[in-house]
């Protein structure tokens, strides 16, 4: 017969064996988790390159001007381009800039402030409409009132 000590060392020893199978359950499980893990990062890593890379792309690419919905009869602007030249998303409104290393109708605000910063006399107007920042553009620059700054 089985005495009681043994009967407990028996019991012991299997609950010693259950409690070393659920650790390398769950070193096994940290390990999978933790390789998912880095899978993840790593498309994730993926998406912020390419779309590091888009965006990029977008930003050295100038956008044409909107089609003019006045009948007004304007002169052409030396420089009615507009540029994307941050990340950020433009705003609805656009700028003028009559006095500055760059003068013209811009979208996009960070870059028309880039042109007037350090410049003396740089000028700088936002404008709700297209229309309203090149009517005023004209109106300053067929007075004499633009200078562009190297």
């Amino acid at each position: 017969m089985d005495s009681p000590r043994l009967r407990i060392a028996a019991i012991l020893t299997v609950a010693v064996e259950l409690l070393q199978l659920i650790s390398i359950t769950l070193q096994v499980t940290v390990l999978v988790i933790e390789s998912a893990a880095a899978i993840i990062c790593a498309l994730i890593y993926l998406l912020i390159y390419f779309t590091e890379s888009l965006i990029g792309d977008i930003c050295s690419q100038p956008l044409t001007k909107p089609i003019q919905t006045s009948t007004d009869d304007l002169l052409p602007c030396p420089c009615p381009y507009m540029y994307i030249c941050s990340p950020d998303i433009p705003s609805s409104q656009f700028y003028i800039v009559t006095c500055g290393r760059q003068v013209g109708v811009f979208e996009d605000g960070i870059f028309a402030q880039e042109q007037t910063v350090d410049v003396d006399g740089g000028t700088m107007i936002g404008f709700d409409t297209w229309d309203e920042a090149l009517k005023e553009f004209m109106r300053v620059y067929n007075n004499g009132g633009t200078c562009s700054v190297q």
